[in-house]
């Protein structure tokens, strides 16, 4: 495997937790090195904005929002593994359902089954407008980690609405009526979240970029509508004697190839918080109406994670074992002519990735014969 496939695969697993192996296949016929991580569409990235609000309410020290990976991203599907079934509970509690009193609760068309060992979480929102006839139903496919099965985790779910006297309204194939008014803003979840949906689903895709920061502790997240569309905070805490700013994680989300894309609005330093304000990319409509803050303070652990090397900014792992030596000889034959080609995203960036990054893959294309061309 050559060393460019492999530094993209690892900057993949990096942020996503996807096997190296799995991500490694699906990069080998790319044809283009931009958005490495699959971008969703409007209303996959709708649904999965969604689950991000339902996943808020799990909080866990080890895997943010309780998703030990994100995998096998496409732009109308999404693999989830989750640490546990409270992480599965938190999740189901967006199922809609029916009170006696005949008020609706959870997210209107969104349907759950099983499926093998896997729970299926599809939705549909009504808009089909500018997507063909036979376009899927966006869907998120939820793995847990452990013996436990998921069809138990949705039977007591069911089995609890029940004994509420409430009638569940997530069965497939069972069409719920529609409401006979348009509800309130504050209770139209769908119309809100449909604003910031894109940069939802962005993080949503991304969940070990947390882990990979100094001094991870605990992560909660929150949304807030405004005028302008929905808003998203993430307060980050730390341990002690950690440096609250962290310019990584700002590389990271700024990241053009890798990363969601963002551009940075203001940085506030203070004492004992650290609050940046991101907003999507210029030229971006749907789905990115909305600013993320990131909050970062001092939690109660004195230690934290010690922080992981990340290929997507060219930093280097320890090796776990000896490598080998590859000799001149056993190089490829015929050459090759690599290009970055794609636009900055940032001043320290070159053509889509930061220059440390740059440097590093040139570096390894011409150690492996290749011809190389970064335009400056």
């Amino acid at each position: 495997m050559n060393t460019y496939l492999n530094v993209n695969a690892a900057a993949v697993t990096d942020l996503t937790g996807e096997a190296f192996r799995s991500a490694s296949i699906r990069l080998t016929d790319r044809r283009t090195w931009t958005d490495l991580v699959a971008s969703a569409s409007q209303d996959q990235a709708l649904l999965e904005a969604l689950i991000l609000t339902g996943l808020a309410s799990h909080h866990s020290p080890q895997n943010p929002l309780g998703v030990v990976e994100a995998f096998r991203a496409e732009a109308d599907l999404l693999h989830l593994r989750l640490e546990s079934a409270r992480a599965v509970e938190a999740l189901l509690d967006l199922l809609p359902y029916k009170e006696k009193r005949g008020t609706r609760r959870g997210v209107p068309g969104m349907q759950a089954c099983v499926v093998g060992k896997q729970l299926e979480l599809t939705a549909s929102f009504g808009d089909k407008t500018g997507i063909r006839w036979n376009a899927a139903d966006p869907t998120v496919r939820v793995h847990l980690q452990g013996d436990e099965l998921l069809a138990s985790v949705l039977q007591a779910r069911h089995e609890r609405v029940i004994q509420e006297r409430c009638t569940p309204q997530w069965v497939p194939g069972e069409t719920a009526a529609p409401l006979r008014r348009r509800p309130p803003l504050p209770r139209d979840v769908i119309a809100q979240h449909r604003a910031s949906a894109q940069l939802a689903s962005a993080l949503l895709r991304r969940p070990r970029m947390w882990t990979a920061l100094a001094g991870h502790t605990g992560l909660t997240v929150s949304n807030d509508v405004t005028e302008h569309g929905l808003d998203w905070t993430f307060v980050r805490t730390v341990a002690s004697g950690t440096m609250l700013h962290d310019e990584r994680l700002v590389e990271l989300l700024q990241d053009a190839i890798t990363g969601p894309d963002l551009e940075l609005l203001d940085h506030v330093c203070e004492s004992k918080t650290c609050t940046l304000r991101f907003v999507g990319c210029v030229g971006r409509v749907e789905g990115w109406r909305g600013v993320l803050t990131i909050r970062t303070e001092y939690g109660n652990s004195a230690t934290g994670r010690p922080g992981r090397a990340l290929a997507a900014l060219g930093e280097v792992r320890a090796p776990s074992r000896p490598s080998r030596r590859t000799s001149v000889a056993s190089r490829p034959e015929p050459k090759r002519c690599f290009v970055l080609t794609s636009g900055p995203s940032s001043r320290e960036a070159v053509h889509g990735v930061t220059a440390a990054a740059a440097v590093r893959l040139v570096t390894a294309w011409a150690a492996e014969g290749h011809v190389e061309l970064v335009p400056l």
